[in-house]
C-alpha cells in the first residue's frame, strides 16, 4: 500500500481507510491482503477494467463542470 500510496499522494492509512470504505459500500473485497502487500479479488479486477478510463477523464469533467456551475445566467431556469 505504500506504494500505492505514493502514486495518488496520500498517506498509506489514508488509502487504507478509503479502500475499506469502498469495499463497505460496494459490500465486496476488492483486495486479498497478505504479509507481502496486497492483490486483487476477482472483483477488485472487475471494478479496475470498468473504470480504467476514468481517472484520466475526472481532471476534465471537473474543469468543465466549474466552468458550466460558474456561468452567470441571464435568464431564471424554467421549471
Amino acid at each position: 500500500m505504500v506504494g500505492a500510496a505514493e502514486i495518488v499522494g496520500r498517506t498509506p492509512p489514508a488509502l487504507t481507510k478509503a479502500v475499506d470504505r469502498l469495499e463497505s459500500d460496494l459490500y465486496v473485497s476488492l483486495l486479498t491482503r497478505t504479509g507481502r502487500g496486497v492483490s486483487p479479488t476477482p472483483a477488485g479486477l472487475f471494478l479496475l477494467e470498468q473504470t480504467r478510463g476514468l481517472a484520466g477523464s475526472l481532471p476534465q469533467c471537473g474543469s468543465k463542470l466549474l466552468r458550466a456551475c460558474s456561468r452567470k445566467r441571464t435568464n431564471p431556469p424554467f421549471i
